[in-house]
C-alpha cells in the first residue's frame, strides 16, 4: 500500500492502482486494519493488476465466440421458404374447403332430387311425421282393391272384367250385379264421370302468379333504400379491391389540394396544380348538371307517356258535380286548380262574382274523381280565415261557407276539353258558358242553389 509521500508521476512501474495520492480518509494508524481491508486485491478494481483475468465470464465467453456473419441471401432464402410453407398451407386449406363445399352441394342436390321424386320425405313440410319409411307405402291402396282382381298382388295389376265393358249402349235391365258375391265389386254404371277440363298452359307459370303490392311506411321505405344503396356500395368496393374495376380518381378540391398525393406538381408548381384542380372541379360540376338535365328530360318524357296512356285508357268518363257558397279565399282556389291538373281532370269551376256561389264539375277517371272529392269535402277548410289583398289585407273569417256534392254518374263522352276556372257576372252568364258544352243540365241537380 503506498505511503503518504507517494506522488503522482512516479517511475515505479510495479505500482498498483491509479497513479494518484491516496484519499486522506483511508489513512489510518492501524495498519493491520488497512491490511485486513485490502487483503484481497480483487475487491478493489483500482488495485488490480493489468495482467489479471476478466471477471465476467459471460462477457468473456461472448468475446471468445467472436462475430458470426450471415452469407448473402441466407436470410432471404429462409424467409422465402417460410412464405412458401404458409402459402402452401393456405392453398391446401382452400382446396379442402372447396372440396367440402362441392361435396355438400352435391349432397344437397341429391337430397333435393330424391325429395322431388318422392323417394324421401320433405322435412320442411314435416312429411317425415306422416311417412315412416318408403317401405310402408303399399303397392295398392285400400280404396283401389275392390276394382282389381284378387290375383293382382303380382307385379302386374289388372282390372275386374265388369269395369272394362262399355255401358253407354246398354239398357237398364242388361246390367246386373247379381253375379257379384257379397257386393265386393261396386257398380260404376250409374256414376257420372265429368269430362276433364284441360288446364291452361300458363296457369302454373310465374307470370300468371299475382304478387300483392307491399305497402311500406315512410321509415321503412327510407330504411329499404338505405340498405339497397349500402349493398350496391359494398359490391362496388369489393370489385375495386379484387381488381375487376379501376380505382376511382381522388376527388381533389381547393381545400385539400396540397394534401392529396397526386404527383410532384403540387410541390414544384403550385399554380399549375391549382389550375388543374379548378379544371377537375369544373368538370365535376358540368357532369352533375348534365346528369340532372338528363333525369329531368326522362321525367318529362315519362310524365308525357303516362298522360297519353291515361287518356287512351279512359273508356268511360266519371263525373261529379259540387256546389259551394263562396270561393273568395285564394288559397282554396289554388288548391282546386292545382289538384285538378295533377289528377288530369276535365271540367270547370264557375262562380257568380268574387264572393258569390258557384259550381264545380269534374270529369275523369273514377280514382281521380274520388281523390278530388276528398279534397273538396274533407281536406279543404272552407271556413278558414284569410287575408283579402283587395281590401288592405283585411282578415275575413267565413262562417257558413260549405261545399257539397250534388250529383255523380258516368258519361259516355267528356263535355269539356280541359280544365278552366271563370268568374261570371251573373247567373245568365254562367248558364251561357255551360250551354256551350251542353252541360247546363248539371244546374238542375238537387242542392244547387244558384
Amino acid at each position: 500500500m503506498p505511503g503518504k509521500n507517494h506522488k503522482h508521476g512516479s517511475d515505479d512501474s510495479n505500482a498498483k492502482g491509479l497513479q494518484t495520492e491516496i484519499n486522506p480518509l483511508l489513512l489510518s494508524d492501524n495498519l493491520n486494519l488497512v491490511k485486513q481491508q485490502f487483503k484481497n486485491s480483487n475487491q478493489n478494481p483500482y488495485l488490480q493488476d493489468s495482467s489479471s483475468k476478466f471477471v465476467d465470464y459471460k462477457l468473456q465467453r461472448r468475446f471468445d465466440r467472436g462475430l458470426k456473419f450471415f452469407k448473402k441471401g441466407e436470410k432471404l432464402n429462409e424467409i422465402a421458404k417460410k412464405r412458401k410453407i404458409i402459402h402452401d398451407s393456405i392453398e391446401k386449406n382452400k382446396l379442402e374447403l372447396q372440396l367440402q363445399n362441392e361435396l355438400e352441394r352435391k349432397r344437397l342436390n341429391d337430397l333435393r332430387t330424391k325429395i322431388e321424386n318422392a323417394e324421401l320425405p320433405d322435412q320442411t313440410k314435416n312429411e317425415e311425421k306422416y311417412l315412416k319409411s318408403i317401405e310402408t307405402i303399399p303397392k295398392v291402396e285400400w280404396w283401389d282393391e275392390p276394382y282389381l282382381n284378387e290375383t293382382s298382388n303380382s307385379d302386374t295389376l289388372t282390372l275386374v272384367d265388369k269395369y272394362r265393358n262399355d255401358y253407354s249402349n246398354l239398357n237398364e235391365d242388361d246390367d246386373s250385379d247379381e253375379d257379384d258375391e257379397d257386393g265386393l265389386h261396386p257398380s260404376l254404371r250409374f256414376i257420372q264421370h265429368p269430362v276433364p277440363i284441360a288446364a291452361k298452359a300458363n296457369s302454373t307459370s310465374e307470370s300468371s302468379v299475382v304478387i300483392p303490392k307491399l305497402y311500406l311506411t315512410k321509415l321503412e321505405t327510407k330504411k329499404l333504400r338505405r340498405n339497397n344503396r349500402k349493398l350496391i356500395r359494398e359490391e362496388k368496393e369489393s370489385r375495386i379491391k379484387s381488381g375487376l374495376d379501376p380505382k376511382p380518381d381522388p376527388k381533389v378540391k381547393l381545400s385539400n389540394m396540397m394534401a392529396v398525393f397526386e404527383n410532384n406538381q403540387n410541390i414544384t408548381d403550385p399554380t399549375a396544380w391549382e389550375n388543374t384542380v379548378k379544371t377537375q372541379i369544373n368538370d365535376r360540376k358540368q357532369k352533375h348538371l348534365q346528369e340532372n338535365e338528363k333525369r329531368h328530360l326522362e321525367a318529362v318524357e315519362r310524365r308525357k307517356a303516362n298522360a297519353l296512356q291515361n287518356s287512351m285508357d279512359i273508356s268511360s268518363y266519371y263525373c261529379k258535380v259540387f256546389y259551394f257558397k263562396n270561393l273568395q279565399n285564394p288559397k282554396i282556389r289554388y288548391k282546386i286548380n292545382t289538384n285538378s291538373k295533377q289528377l288530369a281532370l276535365k271540367g270547370t269551376c264557375l262562380r257568380i262574382g268574387q264572393d258569390g256561389p258557384g259550381v264545380i264539375i269534374s270529369i275523369g277517371k273514377e280514382k281521380s274523381c274520388n281523390k278530388f272529392e276528398k279534397l273538396l269535402t274533407n281536406r279543404i277548410q272552407w271556413n278558414e280565415p284569410f287575408k283579402d289583398r283587395d281590401n288592405d289585407n283585411k282578415i275575413i273569417t267565413p262562417t257558413d261557407n260549405i261545399c257539397i256534392k250534388t250529383w255523380e254518374g258516368i258519361l259516355e263522352e267528356s263535355k269539356f276539353n280541359g280544365w278552366f276556372m271563370t268568374v261570371c257576372d251573373s247567373r245568365e252568364h254562367l248558364i251561357s258558358i255551360l250551354s256551350r258544352s251542353n252541360a247546363e243540365s248539371f244546374l238542375d241537380t238537387p242542392g244547387m242553389e244558384l
